[in-house]
């Protein structure tokens, strides 16, 4: 029942955002968008990249237990990079697995919006770019880490992430542990509102 209402309230969402805002969701998104229930014990890390108009890049980070109830979020803000790749690749480095390690945490699902990232990552691929030293970190991670794993999401799955990102620009480097900033409150009270058992 609970996955029936989140796929319809998704569709009432959707449908909004089409009339009042002419935005056209593709069905596989909408289906996509709502929080997933994890296995016991396991954690998921929700990671996004945002580029402020002064070049700087604002990573965000939110941490969830199975139930969808919030470890912690953090934000982070780098140097400025015309690369989007690298960008979100920073993000994964220093907001998800500094956070991750800080935290002695191993079971751990890293979830962003980047396919050519998670692809290098699972691809174990060896990148000679600027961001081929973080996928190599997080690959390195994931080895020694064998109950953890990267997955790529639409964007509209990872719209807290995404949130959070922007946020930093407010509040950036900052840690929230056991809460999160007011910014993505109603997005975790959905998402708990509408947890989809496996």
């Amino acid at each position: 029942m609970a996955k029936f209402l989140a796929i319809i309230y998704e569709i009432w969402n959707a449908r909004n955002l089409l009339v009042f805002q002419e935005k056209d969701l593709p069905p596989q998104e909408i289906s996509t968008t709502a929080f997933k229930r994890l296995h016991e014990g396991i954690l998921k890390a929700n990671v996004d990249a945002h580029l402020s108009s002064d070049g700087h890049w604002f990573s965000g980070m939110v941490l969830r237990r199975s139930d969808g109830g919030i470890v912690g979020a953090a934000t982070r803000v780098h140097k400025g990079s015309i690369d989007v790749i690298t960008g979100e690749a920073l993000g994964l480095n220093d907001v998800a697995l500094d956070w991750i390690e800080k935290l002695d945490e191993h079971h751990v699902i890293l979830e962003m919006d980047s396919q050519i990232i998670v692809k290098a990552i699972k691809d174990k691929a060896e990148i000679w770019k600027n961001w081929g030293w973080m996928v190599r970190r997080c690959i390195k991670f994931l080895d020694n880490n064998p109950n953890a794993d990267i997955r790529w999401v639409p964007r509209g799955a990872n719209r807290v992430a995404h949130e959070m990102a922007k946020w930093a620009q407010f509040e950036p480097n900052n840690d929230w542990s056991n809460c999160v900033p007011m910014c993505i409150w109603l997005f975790i009270q959905k998402d708990k509102g509408f947890v989809i058992p496996d």
